[in-house]
């Protein structure tokens, strides 16, 4: 309790408590872990009962701040009376029913906890009831679905055993078990989350569509977040839940070289297995067509069964916190993961010797190398698949799968997938659309020990125990490197900055997120990417890679900067800004990078340069400046002297705002191109250019102003969201015009000579 101002002053709006709830109090599980649950609706008698819990939920809501409690698929071997008859059996090696062990039908299997039979309506109803309680009695207004990319957890029915006859030719069990499935083959999935449905169309998951509704129907404000595991973050999405999703650490850490698993175990990986900054970079572009428009997921840099951020990343732990505060999402951390030290007790094993393991998430070989994208598809987010839908009689001369044979009224079920697909515009499997799906394998399980959870559960340390990891702490400082500026123990100064940074700025709060494009040179070791709200847009440039990756990183790099794909995607009101004369500031300091300026569209279309220096974070942002007359004319300068140097390589006029007004003034009209052209050549004029220089700059600067058009049709450049490109027609019957009709004589002549 003494601790919750200081949280409240640092800008948190929730408080996770881990393991608050009950736990056996007697038995040979009175030991168990935090996960073993003798009652999901009572706060644990170890930790100070009712009451104190009670007093702390209150002092928390006070603050301001929400507390959240954890929410269990699962319960423990010695659980509350009431679970008893909710609880799913399997055959043991002994081929006798036994309760089912916990698990998550992928992965792990908690020897420690019993699994509920969610063929049942009423485990249903339980969970939410037990939910609904804790908000009443307690006060809760959030929960934390452990295992929820799993939920509701069904096993696949033991059909031969549930159908085994007794000598008197009677099914064995009664028809009430069968038919809710009381026996099921150990750790096989079964269930929505092996239908096309889920897997292939993203459809909501129906047990948590009902978990949401009715809590939300009672406590509008309720925080439900989602543990997720197995790239199934667009299922949990679509369902209403805020996911809380460990992509990001995973890809970092193994960019580290190491592998952070599912159950929160560290490895080193071998050289051959670690990501890059490329695989960071198209995970997030196959967000834009996997998850639904404007998803709300939970950013960390660890869980609270893996070690802190300095065990796992090493140097890059500063990267780690860039990550969480910069990337959309909601920061969560761990008690205590900012102190600098890299272990602590109750955590996961890590281990210190390189192994090839099933269990280490490979995301390059999940996403797609190449996805085709559609712009014309119908769907906006893969949660409105029906709105795709054609309710409409098929013109085809086979009948339409939704019209169903007869072609009556009515929706009837799709005859199949690839027709659902079809007739949705959802893209086939291998397609941005689509994770390649890993198959479950209930070979693959690991089985949990009571004595491997016991490492996770609150028990007394020993001296020799303090000592110990004071040592091993020490020892990852030394390693990362204290003497040449990475001292690990003074991160706290560097998670409260990029807290206040995000704090403070509004774009890196709820701004949209656009991934860029760099070198293939450096797309190892470079992830760049925008966020961008109405008024304001932030490059954020990182390199993730030092010395300790290689020799060849140990020098900084010099990064073209390439925004164009940015201009597709930027709200109506930066367009109509981009001709207004920008800064280029730090967005960390906010102090100017350099003394040149640049209309937006110039930012957005030029490549702008960047020296980057390893592990280190850049972020460029474009700041309007005063609307004058001076202001103005330096950058009409400016811009004119690097048309000057530059005019040989532009490829998009868009490049510099000299060319842009040509090509915006020949789109508009004669006046407006005349206007341009004449400014033009007296820009060139006070640059001190003789006739000749000047005549060839402005043969370039019409030859550049018409390819937009060739470019835009042929070329796949960005068309001008504000006016249609002109032709190189259109521009050389205005020039044949201006030399018999301009006024000025300077402008009559320069006519003349380029005609």
């Amino acid at each position: 309790v003494p601790l919750l101002p200081e949280l409240k002053l640092r800008g948190f709006t929730g408080v996770y408590l881990f393991g608050a709830l009950e736990r056996p109090l007697s038995g040979p599980d009175v030991d168990a872990s935090p996960f073993a649950i003798a009652d999901r609706e009572a706060p644990a008698t170890a930790l100070g009962g009712p009451k104190s819990f009670k007093h702390l939920t209150s002092e928390i809501a006070r603050l301001g701040m929400v507390p959240i409690v954890d929410a269990f698929d699962r319960v423990s071997r010695s659980a509350h009376r009431k679970y008893r008859g909710l609880v799913v059996d399997a055959l043991n090696d002994r081929g006798v029913p036994a309760p089912h062990p916990g698990t998550d039908g992928r992965e792990n299997q908690w020897n420690e906890s019993v699994l509920l039979n969610y063929r049942k309506v009423e485990v249903w109803d339980l969970m939410v009831r037990e939910i609904k309680n804790l908000a009443k009695d307690y006060g809760v207004r959030g929960v934390r679905l452990e295992n929820a990319q799993s939920y509701p957890l069904i096993m696949e029915a033991d059909v031969k055993e549930l159908t085994r006859k007794d000598p008197d030719g009677q099914y064995h069990y009664p028809l009430t078990e069968i038919f809710h499935g009381q026996i099921v083959r150990l750790n096989e999935e079964a269930g929505y989350w092996t239908t096309g449905a889920a897997m292939d169309l993203h459809y909501p998951n129906p047990f948590l569509i009902k978990l949401v509704r009715e809590l939300w129907n009672e406590y509008q404000d309720f925080l439900i977040i989602a543990e997720c595991n197995f790239q199934r973050e667009p299922q949990l999405l679509a369902s209403g839940v805020i996911t809380h999703s460990i992509r990001i650490p995973q890809i970092l850490c193994s960019v580290a070289g190491k592998s952070l698993r599912r159950d929160g175990s560290v490895a080193p990986l071998p050289a051959s297995k670690r990501s890059t900054a490329k695989t960071l970079s198209r995970v997030l572009k196959a967000d834009r067509d996997l998850l639904p428009n404007d998803a709300i997921m939970i950013q960390c840099s660890c869980n609270h069964s893996s070690p802190f951020p300095a065990a796992l990343y090493g140097r890059k732990s500063w990267m780690a916190v860039d990550l969480v505060n910069l990337l959309p999402g909601i920061p969560m951390l761990l008690f205590g993961e900012d102190a600098g030290i890299a272990y602590r007790m109750n955590m996961a094993q890590v281990k210190h010797h390189e192994e090839e393991s099933v269990y280490h998430v490979n995301y390059d070989k999940l996403i797609p190398k190449s996805p085709p994208r559609q712009k014309t598809s119908p769907l906006s987010s893969p949660i409105d698949g029906v709105s795709g839908l054609s309710l409409e009689p098929s013109n085809r001369g086979t009948p339409s799968p939704l019209s169903g044979a007869g072609g009556g009224g009515g929706l009837r079920r799709p005859a199949s997938l690839a027709d659902v697909r079809q007739a949705s515009g959802v893209r086939r499997s291998g397609s941005s659309l689509s994770l390649k799906r890993v198959e479950s394998n209930s070979h693959l399980v690991q089985v949990r020990t009571m004595e491997q959870t016991k490492s996770l559960a609150i028990r007394n340390q020993s001296v020799h125990d303090l000592k110990e990891l004071r040592m091993m702490n020490d020892k990852v400082r030394d390693e990362i490197g204290p003497s040449v500026g990475f001292d690990i123990s003074q991160i706290k100064g560097h998670y409260n900055h990029r807290s206040m940074i995000r704090e403070e700025m509004e774009v890196f709060r709820s701004g949209k997120l656009w991934i860029l494009s760099v070198e293939p040179q450096l797309k190892d070791r470079i992830f760049v990417f925008a966020r961008y709200t109405d008024r304001e847009i932030a490059i954020v440039a990182m390199n993730l890679k030092d010395v300790q990756d290689g020799e060849a990183y140990q020098h900084a790099c010099d990064v073209d900067l390439n925004l164009q794909s940015l201009s597709e995607v930027l709200p109506e009101s930066h367009v109509k800004r981009f001709q207004v004369v920008h800064q280029i500031t730090d967005g960390f300091t906010g102090e100017k990078r350099g003394d040149e300026l640049f209309t937006l569209e110039e930012f957005v279309f030029r490549k702008y340069t960047l020296h980057i220096e390893p592990l280190t974070t850049v972020v460029l942002m474009p700041v309007p400046c005063p609307d004058d007359k001076t202001t103005k004319e330096i950058h009409y300068t400016q811009a004119l002297g690097r048309l000057e140097v530059e005019a040989a390589d532009v490829k998009d006029p868009r490049e510099n705002s000299v060319l842009s007004s040509i090509a915006h003034g020949a789109a508009t009209s004669l006046t407006d191109f005349a206007k341009a052209l004449e400014a033009t050549r007296a820009g060139f004029v006070k640059l001190g250019l003789d006739e000749g220089a000047i005549q060839w700059q402005l043969q370039l600067c019409l030859q550049r102003a018409s390819a937009l058009r060739y470019n835009v049709e042929n070329e796949g450049f960005q068309p001008p969201r504000d006016y249609e490109p002109p032709g190189g027609e259109r521009i050389i019957s205005y020039l044949s015009h201006l030399t018999t009709a301009a006024k000025d004589p300077n402008l009559l002549h320069a006519s003349r000579k380029l005609v």
